[in-house]
């Protein structure tokens, strides 16, 4: 049997998980606490007015036809939204900051990584309001199909990706090996 691969222990496959285990440990963890009483109505106010304030900001900037109408309301291309809590990405957030903390990554790198997801994850968040105003305006018919499975999908694969990509770049596992001299 020329194609025999060494076998690989129950243990080896448990360490090489280990970081990501943890990652969704700490993940659901701070999923919980935000829903604890006491921190539940402080912490979706502050992530309600952060995402609506920074979705009408980043829409002016970009010269989106975007208004607020009111606390968590916005109004694109005529079609009114609103904002709730499961609409600011918290969860992805979340994972991204439990990704970056347990990865096999210089400190450095999880710094850097941490960034890159932070800033990608609100990006692509504000672009849902925005495309789904459009989606909501011209294609009221697929709104719901999209705003509720093809873009958690989308969200999930990109979190995923960001970090696999992160991963190659930053995890001394797939640096090459320098050659001999």
């Amino acid at each position: 049997d020329q194609d025999q691969q060494p076998k690989i222990s129950t243990m080896d496959y448990i360490r090489k998980l280990m970081p990501l285990i943890k990652s969704f440990v700490l993940w659901f963890a701070l999923v919980a606490i935000v829903r604890l009483p006491g921190i539940r109505e402080p912490f979706k106010n502050w992530i309600l007015e952060f995402t609506t304030t920074s979705t009408v900001w980043l829409g002016k900037v970009l010269q989106i036809p975007i208004i607020r109408t009111g606390d968590n309301n916005i109004v694109v291309d005529n079609f009114p939204m609103q904002i709730i809590v499961e609409c600011t990405a918290y969860n992805f957030f979340f994972f991204a900051i439990a990704l970056a903390l347990f990865a096999t990554w210089s400190w450095k790198n999880k710094l850097i990584n941490l960034g890159i997801f932070m800033v990608v994850i609100f990006l692509a968040n504000n672009s849902r309001f925005f495309a789904m105003g459009y989606v909501g305006r011209y294609y009221p018919e697929l709104f719901d199909t999209t705003h509720d499975y093809v873009w958690n999908i989308l969200f999930g694969f990109m979190v995923f990706g960001l970090w696999a990509w992160r991963d190659r770049k930053s995890n001394p596992m797939f640096k090459k090996n320098e050659p001999a001299k």
